[in-house]
């Protein structure tokens, strides 16, 4: 999965969220 696809995304469906730091998803904790 793409980091900006994934906060695009997350944006959408919460807009008043702050965007978490990359290292609070584990996702992008993959190589």
């Amino acid at each position: 999965m793409d980091k900006k696809d994934f906060i695009d995304r997350v944006k959408l469906r919460n807009p008043p969220i702050e965007v978490y730091h990359i290292s609070e998803f584990p996702y992008f904790h993959q190589d």
